[in-house]
């Protein structure tokens, strides 16, 4: 074992002199590749020794590189930016001359008209890349259309901005101050109108809420649509269906009265135009409506004749609005269609440029919240005064009131009629006013047989058969709406066997009233 003495000196910097130029010589020729030279200095105490200077080197600084790159690319971008920029300016600049040039309005026009095959009138037509806008749209089409014009104001629109260099044209809706479409006279319109191929070139949904819709020509169009708010809602982009609803507004039937319209639902599809249903009021009855559905999707066709057909259901409807006035001065009150299994339907059938558009049948019964009554024939006049029952005079037929309404160009009939009062007087039979007001009608009168036989022996001569717990006469209706006749008063006359003493006595000398009725 050796000693600390003795073990070999391994501390690196323990050189002596001629050892450290012999490696500061290598390193200077064996290239270690620093370029660092050594230079011989003498310190203070007479020692030498070698310095080795060091040369300063450029360090790698990747963050301000970085910098510099981002500084660059940032530059880049704003010149991109402003490029593009003055590029979307150029193109918006370009695009606002080019959509209101002459040229961009006559390509829309020839789109409008080779889709509608109408001719089209525009003014004041601006375009910006988001919307569209005119004074005013006019179309009209040619002799033999079932369409014969359109006029639209105040259009306003908006449009997806590709939309102008691309077909179809785009957006959520295109509105319309007022707008009003006239339909072709019935019986000049020679087909229907043809159906286009290809894509709707405008897909919207278009709406006025001050519309109007006129049916035929002359002072009394076969119908009118007036001040009714319209949506009409392109389903599929060939346009062969879309929808037409209507909310609000009167409907105006040729020689049958106006009523509101709360609801109404056309189809469009293949050219044909479809009523799925309507819901319509009655001016002056909140609480009246008329129900009308179509149970098959019949067409209805605007070239004239075919007739389509539709259920109809009638709910506190004034008799008056069915009738007129004049004939419910005689017969009125609130009516319903009857409900159940063995009820029969109400139908309404119509005919556009038919010499009888319209037709109704109506079974209806009195509103079970109130009454009908009767009124206006003289024989209730002469009952109340002969038999002393003031009742008589407009009686409330609380116990049973249902018929069946027919209505069309012939007229209007009440048949299969069943009235009758609380204990006192009963009707059954027809009624019918023809289109010029000429009444005529037979009706059965059953009234207590009480009553007959105070009223003395002519009454029971006419008031001959008994049946339902009382006596019933015959009664022929005449005269006109507006003055109507029975001959219920002459038949017990004549049943007076010529005595007219006895019968001035019954004319003047009314029976008193039975206070056990």
């Amino acid at each position: 074992m050796r000693s600390r003495t003795e073990m070999p000196d391994t501390d690196p910097e323990n050189y002596s002199i001629d050892e450290m130029m012999d490696r500061l010589r290598t390193r200077s020729e064996g290239g270690s590749g620093s370029g660092d030279e050594p230079e011989l200095v003498t310190r203070a105490d007479g020692s030498q020794m070698y310095k080795v200077r060091k040369r300063k080197r450029r360090s790698h600084q990747p963050k301000k590189e970085a910098e510099k790159r981002k500084s660059r690319f940032q530059i880049v971008q704003v010149v991109t930016a402003g490029a593009v920029i003055g590029l979307v300016g150029i193109t918006f600049v370009g695009s606002l001359v080019y959509l209101n040039s002459s040229a961009f309005r006559s390509k829309i026009s020839t789109r409008i008209e080779a889709w509608t095959g109408a001719k089209a009138e525009t003014t004041e037509f601006r375009l910006t890349p988001i919307s569209v806008a005119a004074k005013s749209v006019h179309l009209s089409w040619p002799e033999g259309s079932a369409l014969e014009s359109f006029r639209a104001y105040e259009i306003n629109g908006d449009v997806d901005a590709t939309s102008y260099f691309s077909s179809p044209w785009k957006g959520r809706e295109i509105t319309a101050k007022t707008g009003t479409l006239n339909l072709r006279a019935p019986g000049a319109v020679a087909a229907p109108a043809a159906v286009h191929e290809g894509l709707i070139p405008f897909q919207f949904r278009y709406r006025s809420p001050h519309f109007n819709i006129i049916g035929g020509k002359g002072d009394v169009p076969a119908f009118q649509v007036n001040e009714t708010e319209a949506s009409f809602t392109v389903v599929n982009q060939e346009g062969t269906k879309a929808n037409l609803q209507l909310e609000g507004g009167i409907l105006q039937l040729a020689n049958w009265g106006a009523y509101t319209i709360r609801f109404a639902s056309l189809q469009v599809e293949q050219g044909d135009l479809r009523l799925a249903t309507a819901r319509l009021g009655v001016p002056g009855a909140d609480r009246a409506e008329l129900e009308i559905n179509d149970p098959v999707g019949s067409p209805i066709s605007l070239s004239g004749g075919a007739a389509s057909t539709y259920d109809i259901r009638a709910s506190r409807v004034p008799f008056a609005s069915l009738v007129g006035k004049s004939f419910a001065d005689i017969f009125g009150g609130e009516v319903d269609t009857p409900t159940g299994t063995e009820s029969k339907k109400g139908t309404l059938s119509f005919a556009y440029g038919s010499r009888e558009p319209l037709s109704l049948t109506l079974p209806f019964r009195a509103n079970t919240s109130g009454t009908m009554t009767g009124g206006r024939l003289p024989m209730f006049t002469f009952l109340a005064d002969k038999i002393g029952n003031p009742d008589f005079r407009i009686p409330k037929f609380d116990m049973d009131a249902r018929g069946t309404l027919y209505r069309d160009n012939a007229g209007i009939r009440l048949e299969d009629l069943s009235l009758e009062t609380h204990n006192f007087v009963a009707l059954t039979g027809r009624i019918t006013a023809d289109p010029h007001g000429n009444l005529s009608g037979d009706l059965d009168v059953g009234i207590q047989e009480s009553f007959a036989s105070e009223a003395g022996p002519a009454f029971l001569a006419t008031f001959n058969r008994r049946a339902r717990a009382m006596v019933w006469a015959s009664v022929k209706i005449s005269g006109t709406l507006d003055n109507p006749q029975d001959d219920l008063a002459a038949k017990i006359h004549g049943a007076g066997g010529g005595d007219d003493a006895e019968w001035n006595d019954l004319m003047t000398n009314p029976a008193p009233k039975d206070d056990k009725r």
